[in-house]
């Protein structure tokens, strides 16, 4: 007889659910490690409409512009910082836009873009960034309060300190195009 009652106990306790794995019963699974973010670039190219494609490190930057990194203040946040930067105009300049001698002012149609590596973008007109005609004062930063640029920010970021909004300001430059505007419009 106990063997009969052991058997009708087994049959409802597995009937009520005891004995049996059910999903709330087995262990959470536990996640997989998230993947290291990748370091930030080193890097960012200059290229486009220019004769000197070049992609350019931070370190290649103070040493062979050497003359053109200043120090410059800029505030954000109501909050007063110092980088050492050179004038995206020294950049350009070093690309040498492939300007044509015989189209008047070809380089009033020449077009700057600098894209993070987000994809954020701003754009300036080539003559706007010349400092003889004290226009804007762009600004790519190497630094920031003499230290080497966050993740986030490497390898270099663009200042706009004239600008009143802080709208063509980018972090993180990924690249610098310089764009002939008349070939690169539509016909």
């Amino acid at each position: 007889m106990r063997t009969q009652w052991s058997a009708v106990a087994v049959a409802v306790g597995l009937s009520l659910g005891f004995g049996r794995a059910s999903a709330e019963d087995a262990p959470a699974p536990v996640p997989a490690p998230a993947p290291a973010p990748a370091p930030a670039p080193k890097s960012f190219r200059v290229e486009g409409d220019v004769l000197a494609s070049r992609t350019w490190t931070v370190a290649e930057i103070t040493k062979e512009l050497a003359s053109e990194v200043k120090d410059v203040d800029w505030t954000l946040k109501e909050r007063p910082h110092k980088s050492k930067a050179l004038a995206l105009a020294a950049l350009v300049r070093a690309a040498k836009p492939a300007l044509d001698e015989n189209v008047k002012h070809h380089d009033l149609s020449f077009v700057v873009v600098v894209r993070s590596r987000d994809g954020y973008t701003a754009a300036f007109s080539l003559p706007e960034l010349d400092t003889a005609l004290r226009g804007t004062e762009a600004w790519v930063a190497l630094d920031d309060d003499a230290v080497g640029l966050s993740e986030k920010d490497a390898p270099a970021g663009l200042l706009v300190t004239n600008d009143i909004k802080k709208s063509r300001w980018v972090r993180g430059i990924d690249a610098i195009f310089v764009l002939d505007a008349r070939k690169n419009l539509p016909k």
